[in-house]
């Protein structure tokens, strides 16, 4: 990872943080997400983004353990698009995500069900108001990019 990808990672993260804080990011429920009353920027993390490369290098598109990754959250994306550009990767990754939220929506209180989550869990991982911290991976696997 160098400086470049890791930029694109925290401005791309705070950049929907920033909509959603301020209640303009669009929901498919209708309207707008419930405005945020504390969110926080995100910096970065080398050692997250340590313990997350080690994970992606094993080309598993699947969640490991959360005991495996100290209980951080944990978003994935994937391409078929081979040797992607890094940044491109992380822009694409965080839209992907982001995404969500237009596909199936944020829900008016706030409160993630079970199905919620499963439905929109990796956007809610980037909008978590409390999360502070992010560190990432692009790395390029046999037949795909990984995030």
């Amino acid at each position: 990872m160098t400086d470049e990808v890791r930029a694109v990672f925290v401005y791309q993260h705070n950049h929907y943080r920033s909509l959603a804080a301020r209640g303009q990011l669009k929901n498919k429920l209708g309207g707008y997400v419930p405005k945020a009353a504390r969110m926080k920027k995100v910096s970065y993390d080398c050692e997250v983004e340590k313990n997350m490369m080690e994970y992606a290098k094993k080309c598993i598109v699947k969640h490991n353990p959360e005991a495996d990754r100290n209980y951080w959250g944990q978003n994935l994306w994937a391409t078929g698009a081979r040797n992607m550009s890094k940044t491109h990767a992380a822009e694409s990754a965080v839209a992907g995500w982001i995404s969500e939220v237009w596909t199936h929506g944020n829900p008016k209180n706030n409160i993630f069900t079970e199905e919620a989550w499963r439905m929109a869990g990796h956007y809610s991982e980037v909008v978590w108001q409390e999360s502070d911290k992010i560190g990432c991976a692009v790395v390029w696997c046999p037949g795909m990019t990984f995030v």
